[in-house]
């Protein structure tokens, strides 16, 4: 075999460029679904973890806030003793007085009343005057009891007395001028809120509530763009997150504790109302008017006036200032002046 056979017989190295494998692209697609799928898990855990937080968040706040309740429902109780007793001593001074008038009465026999027993019949309906104050916080009563004093002393048709008359009179005027909210009728309309809590409807699960808290903001730097890929990824798929508090709604044994809730915090507003105590009850309708917009369907009318309602309350001052009634003291020291020796009294 000749050289010139021997080189027409060699193969010639091929100058084609190498072929691309079908391996490299499985191998690159296996890539991506692995990729895909470690950040799908990673956004997984981290979504699950927040939810986690989210709920453990809630549940102690739910342990604060029935601490809260006990505590102020302690103070309520507190509060209510010292007022039993208030309302003991001034019941053992009514009696007092009482037994002092009709001593006066007594003595005074058949006849015309004397002007002690007269000025001690005044004496006690500007006590009852005070006490209506002080204890019922009602300056119509007051006035009603003054009332009756003044025209006690007028059937006297004593000139001394013109001073103390005069005093009833810039009292009753003083107290005709106070706007005084009717807390026991406010008190009623709590009661039948909580009897109604039960027929109140609930948000429906994926609907948002009146007062949704704001979604938190895109991540940015190499989060951002790892999140921007998660979303490219699902773009054909529609995700929907439940609205605020749907895991509340799904859950019956939670939806009851949602209405036990709003009837404790209505219990609360209540006696604070009760109680003429503004900050407490302002403070307790606040958290029912948010449970409210929170778990309620807000377009329910029954709902919805029972929102108007309180949003109208939280607006009142339960316990305006009342004047000092000057009354009292004046027909005490009319009555200290008329048994001296000097005293016109007889």
């Amino acid at each position: 075999m000749t050289d010139a056979a021997a080189d027409s017989g060699s193969v010639a190295p091929s100058s084609a460029a190498p072929r691309f494998h079908p391996a490299y692209a499985i191998a690159g697609a296996i890539a991506l679904v692995a990729a895909v799928a470690a950040y799908g898990a990673w956004r997984f855990h981290q979504d699950f973890q927040t939810r986690l937080d989210a709920i453990t968040a809630s549940l102690d706040a739910a342990n604060a806030e029935r601490q809260r309740l006990a505590g102020a429902l302690d103070t309520l109780r507190r509060d209510a003793a010292d007022q039993a007793g208030a309302a003991a001593r001034a019941e053992a001074e009514r009696k007092a007085l009482a037994t002092q008038l009709t001593t006066l009465k007594d003595a005074a026999g058949r006849g015309a009343p004397t002007f002690d027993a007269t000025i001690a019949e005044a004496e006690y309906l500007a006590f009852l005057a005070a006490q209506r104050l002080s204890a019922d916080y009602d300056p119509a009563g007051a006035v009603a009891a003054l009332d009756s004093a003044d025209a006690l002393l007028a059937t006297a048709n004593r000139p001394e007395l013109a001073g103390v008359r005069e005093q009833i009179a810039r009292d009753r005027e003083a107290l005709g001028r106070v706007d005084v909210p009717d807390v026991r009728e406010l008190a009623l309309e709590l009661t039948r809120a909580e009897h109604a809590i039960d027929g109140l409807p609930l948000r429906e699960v994926g609907t948002a509530p009146l007062a949704a808290p704001e979604a938190p903001g895109r991540p940015t730097g190499w989060r951002g763009v790892l999140d921007g890929m998660w979303h490219d990824l699902l773009s054909l798929v529609e995700v929907r997150d439940a609205a605020p508090g749907d895991a509340l709604l799904l859950d019956p044994a939670r939806r009851a504790l949602l209405r036990q809730d709003l009837r404790q915090e209505l219990a609360v507003a209540k006696y604070a109302a009760l109680r003429r105590d503004t900050g407490e009850f302002r403070a307790a309708a606040g958290v029912v008017l948010a449970a409210l917009k929170t778990g309620f369907a807000t377009g329910d009318a029954a709902v919805a006036a029972l929102m108007s309602r309180l949003e109208d309350a939280r607006k009142l001052e339960l316990a305006p200032a009342l004047p000092v009634p000057g009354s009292l003291a004046a027909l005490r020291a009319r009555a200290a002046a008329a048994a001296t020796p000097e005293g016109t009294g007889r």
